[in-house]
């Protein structure tokens, strides 16, 4: 099925940004990294700061557990329609209007007294971030020329290397250091100089038609958070708590299904799921982060009931991504040569695959260590 005149937007560059020098579309691309960095660099040294939150403010796992998922639940929601704000605002507005709302969440986190505030600090974060996610990739595939996009995304993917070995590692120093409050101070300033410049360098191409689905947004957000919370009650014994929310989930999916075969303006182009590479990218862009995030997590447990310090663990979990950092350039590079995406993905795949077999089979022996929950025997 063709889907041709869904990616015409993305293809096509706006007038205001061709008008962008060189040295100016690449200074808009390192604000863009600088905000990747900012944003990744926070979420993940949260990791470390978890047992420091127990006890800190006497939050209990399900508490916790939200702490880190209503952050999630918020950017999952926000994505696909974050992405149709900005064809309909701009991408620079949204990301603007996205930096600034993930600003305010990080200082609403650092200054939150209870577990209740930290949650919904944490939301605002993930909504701040959603609104951001999309744009940093739309406006870098616009600013950068199509021989040097490779490189450019490539150059993305090695700040998001360096933003996931920082997080572990500066969140356990500043945890270590100065507590876990200033884990989110220290996003607040990055925030402020990234947009300051965005502002002053990014191109602003006026509004086009393009229309909002709300509804569909609000199907995609109950779908999600019916989903986080089965997941969060399962193995709890409360056989209703995880089947009333699955149902949930079931319902709005339907719908939300349905309403986008009818619906020319609906939120997800339901033709997108009959072009093959599109589902195949999404399966590992869903597979990918995943796996990564529940590896930090568990393993900074592990660790830190281990006997290490937060710092320590930080610097453990620092080693993975350090080694994606020269990848990420290389694979960037190998993309722009004839068939070099597939090559790329496939490779990278195979070799994720494997190093995460390989450390599934090491985790009986940390199991045996120290258990990675607080009270567990």
């Amino acid at each position: 099925m063709k889907v041709d005149h869904i990616a015409a937007p993305l293809l096509a560059q706006d007038p205001d940004m061709k008008s962008n020098s060189g040295r100016t579309s690449w200074a808009v691309v390192g604000m863009l990294n600088l905000v990747s960095f900012t944003i990744g660099m926070e979420s993940y040294a949260i990791n470390l700061a978890a047992p420091t939150l127990i006890d800190s403010l006497s939050l209990g796992l399900t508490t916790l557990m939200w702490v880190i998922n209503a952050y999630m639940v918020a950017l999952a929601s926000t994505l696909v329609v974050a992405g149709r704000l900005g064809d309909r605002f701009g991408s620079t507005r949204m990301l603007l209007l996205g930096l600034g709302v993930f600003v305010l969440g990080s200082a609403s986190c650092a200054v939150a007294t209870n577990g209740t505030f930290l949650i919904g600090g944490r939301a605002v974060q993930g909504l701040g971030a959603g609104l951001v996610t999309p744009h940093i990739v739309s406006l870098t595939f616009t600013v950068t020329p199509v021989h040097r996009r490779g490189f450019a995304f490539g150059l993305g993917g090695m700040v998001a290397g360096v933003a996931v070995a920082a997080g572990p590692t500066v969140g356990g120093l500043l945890t270590t250091l100065f507590g876990w409050r200033s884990i989110f101070w220290v996003t607040v300033p990055l925030g402020v100089v990234a947009g300051a410049l965005l502002w002053h360098w990014a191109p602003r191409p006026g509004p086009q038609k393009a229309a909002v689905d709300i509804t569909g947004a609000a199907l995609l957000t109950l779908s999600i958070a019916g989903l986080a919370i089965s997941l969060l009650h399962a193995g709890q014994g409360n056989i209703v708590a995880v089947v009333a929310p699955l149902t949930l989930v079931a319902v709005t999916a339907l719908v939300f299904q349905q309403r986008g075969r009818r619906d020319g303006n609906a939120l997800l182009p339901f033709e997108l799921l009959g072009h093959r590479m599109f589902l195949a990218m999404t399966v590992v862009a869903a597979s990918l982060p995943a796996a990564v995030t529940a590896m930090f997590f568990l393993s900074s447990y592990v660790l830190q009931h281990a006997g290490l310090s937060p710092a320590e663990v930080g610097l453990v979990l620092a080693i993975a991504p350090a080694v994606s950092v020269p990848c990420a350039v290389l694979g960037g590079r190998w993309t722009d040569r004839p068939r070099g995406a597939r090559q790329v993905s496939v490779t990278g795949l195979i070799c994720f695959l494997l190093g995460t077999m390989r450390q599934v089979r090491c985790s009986p022996v940390l199991r045996k260590t120290a258990s990675p929950w607080p009270g567990a025997p």
